[in-house]
């Protein structure tokens, strides 16, 4: 039986037709779509920070997804968290703690 996971990231960037989004949208669990200018995709700058911010998304949005799918996870270490997607929702005293 397997205890560990393998985390894989690929960043994929790829010249399409498609409109223009205003920021990353989700496919899929874990995986985010971002279209953008040609304008942006030439600026590195930019495209850096799209890509960061894309990846961002698909990372927090995948262990979110493994700390709902993990039985001992969401009671032992995300005590007073918000699971999106999950329908678990718990207040702390001070504030809502969002694990996504």
């Amino acid at each position: 039986m397997a205890n560990n996971y393998r985390v894989k990231v690929q960043v994929e960037i790829e010249e399409c037709a498609d409109t223009t989004t205003d920021g990353p949208g989700k496919e899929d669990i874990g995986v985010f779509e971002w279209v953008v200018s040609a304008e942006q995709a030439r600026s590195i700058n930019e495209c850096e920070q799209i890509v960061l911010r894309t990846t961002h998304d698909a990372l927090r949005d995948a262990s979110g997804h493994l700390l709902c799918l993990s039985a001992s996870a969401p009671r032992a270490n995300c005590t007073g968290a918000v699971f999106v997607g999950c329908g678990r929702r718990a207040r702390t005293p001070k504030q809502d703690v969002v694990v996504i």
